[in-house]
C-alpha cells in the first residue's frame, strides 16, 4: 500500500455528487495510475449495484484499459472532512474479481486497511 495513491483517490473524491458521501478511487498497475473514478448519481449498464448509481470503484476500473492484476485505492470523505469506511460494497467486490484485481486498499475511520480478492 502507497499512500500516494490515496492522495490521487482523495482528489477524485472531491468530484463525488452524492449528498453525504464522497467516495474516490485509484486504480494502480505497476505503480501507475491506470483509471480514476469517483461516485455518481448517473446510472450504467455496467454497474453491479441494483441501483445502477456509479460507484467510484466500478467508475476507475471502467476508465482503464485492463485492470487485470491492479491494485484498487479506495477513499472516502465524510461531510465533516474526515476519514470514512470506504471498504467495496458486495456488488462492487464481485465486479472488482471478475476485472481480475488483486488487492483493495480503502480508508476506515481509524486509517487505511487492504485485503486481497
Amino acid at each position: 500500500m502507497k499512500l500516494k495513491f490515496f492522495t490521487v483517490a482523495k482528489k477524485m473524491a472531491e468530484y463525488g455528487d452524492h449528498h453525504t458521501y464522497r467516495v474516490g478511487a485509484a486504480l494502480v498497475k505497476k505503480n501507475r495510475v491506470v483509471g480514476t473514478g469517483f461516485n455518481k448519481y448517473k446510472t450504467h449498464p455496467a454497474s453491479p449495484s441494483p441501483y445502477k448509481h456509479i460507484h467510484a470503484e466500478v467508475a476507475a476500473v471502467l476508465s482503464a484499459s485492463d485492470a487485470t492484476g491492479a491494485d484498487i485505492y479506495v477513499f472516502r470523505q465524510t461531510r465533516n472532512n474526515t476519514l470514512g469506511m470506504s471498504k467495496p460494497c458486495k456488488w462492487c467486490e464481485a465486479f472488482l474479481r471478475t476485472r481480475n484485481v488483486r488487492a483493495v486498499h480503502y480508508s476506515t475511520e481509524e486509517g487505511y486497511a487492504t485485503y486481497v480478492l
